[in-house]
């Protein structure tokens, strides 16, 4: 992300901070107690900084008990997005994911995609029968473009063989059927050959 920007007049240092957000179902960092723990790209051997400019974020959702405590208005973007991620699929924190959902536009935007594929099984299985059925929909696409593309290719070269076929009964010179077709010399000596 960070090096597709439009550098373009622009020094390195200049781009826009990016961030890559990794979100873990479980405790990775045990010794650390926030659950969003930033990185930076620093020298292996000395620590020193090498840009400041790219971050990593490790977002612990296991670490989430304190952010529930807060007021949902009082929450960051990301403790809003984390408790939602967490908490969005269990009954038993309903109303606060609900809170969280109307307090944020995309949020609201995933909770009704999550609460209509969530209602019971048959939806979840509707909704999976769907995706495959796309997928294999582009499987099919992509496997029948690709046997056109050939088919299109064994047409050409079955025509540029009747063509020195044709030639070479004519009694044409093998460098003339060589232009004309674009087969090799021994392509056209085989032709000669098999007749």
């Amino acid at each position: 992300m960070h090096s597709s920007q439009s550098s373009k007049g622009k020094a390195y240092g200049e781009l826009a901070q990016t961030y890559q957000v990794m979100f873990f179902g479980y405790t990775v960092f045990h010794d650390r107690q926030d659950f969003i723990n930033p990185f930076s790209v620093r020298h292996d051997i000395d620590n020193g900084l090498l840009l400041d400019a790219v971050k990593v974020l490790f977002v612990e959702l296991s670490k989430l008990n304190e952010i529930l405590k807060k007021p949902v208005d009082e929450m960051t973007d990301m403790e809003r997005i984390s408790v939602f991620l967490r908490y969005a699929e269990n009954p038993e924190y309903r109303d606060v994911v609900n809170r969280v959902i109307e307090s944020k536009e995309g949020l609201a935007v995933a909770g009704e995609v999550l609460m209509s594929i969530s209602k019971d099984e048959r939806e979840r299985a509707i909704f999976r029968n769907r995706r495959i059925y796309q997928a294999d929909q582009d499987s099919n696409r992509v496997t029948a473009e690709r046997n056109l593309a050939m088919a299109e290719q064994r047409s050409r070269a079955e025509e540029r063989i009747l063509i020195a076929r044709n030639m070479t009964i004519d009694g044409e010179p093998v460098e003339k059927i060589m232009r004309y077709t674009g087969l090799t010399r021994e392509e056209v000596e085989n032709l000669s050959t098999a007749n």
